[in-house]
């Protein structure tokens, strides 16, 4: 799929507390975007008839040859009305070493929520890859670390050749 563009719209057909058509509507969904080898852009809003509210992203990512860089922006209306930026970066410098870095921040408190710092060693036995992390955000920090072993699944060959296309952070 290279562009894509859907419209969904939630309505109560059984519900006999409401005489209006317009007080049955629930959600409405608009969504598209276009997708190339080398660039993605995208738009989603979520509108709620009933509070008023939505929810808002719109994401874009471009990718080279050893480096990929992506970008989002979300707002959310509901609660404490979240307003965030989310960027960030891969790299892969060589064929056994991945790294990445993202770092999302509040544009309403001028502040940092969180930064993700990740490393994926990927030796050429094709027979594990170890991925560690760096996670800081504003209630602490964490580390961690995942062995993925390879028992002949298929998804290891993506998750090893395709590292750009696999959602890592």
């Amino acid at each position: 799929k290279i562009g894509y563009f859907d419209v969904s719209q939630g309505y109560l057909l059984q519900s006999a507390d409401y005489a209006d058509y317009r007080e049955r509507l629930t959600r409405l969904m608009v969504q598209t975007g276009y997708n190339s080898d080398r660039w993605s852009v995208g738009l989603q809003e979520y509108y709620f008839h009933f509070d008023n509210k939505n929810i808002f992203n719109m994401n874009f990512t471009r990718r080279f040859d050893y480096l990929n860089i992506f970008s989002s922006y979300n707002y959310n209306s509901f609660g404490s009305k979240l307003n965030t930026i989310l960027y960030g970066g891969q790299v892969r410098p060589t064929d056994a070493l991945g790294l990445a870095i993202a770092k999302e921040t509040d544009l309403e408190a001028k502040r940092n929520i969180r930064t993700i710092y990740s490393m994926d060693i990927m030796p050429n036995n094709n027979c594990w890859i170890l991925n560690l992390n760096f996670e800081d955000r504003l209630v602490g920090s964490r580390y961690s670390f995942n062995i993925i072993w390879n028992y002949g699944q298929e998804g290891f060959d993506l998750y090893r050749n395709n590292y750009f296309g696999v959602k890592r952070l």
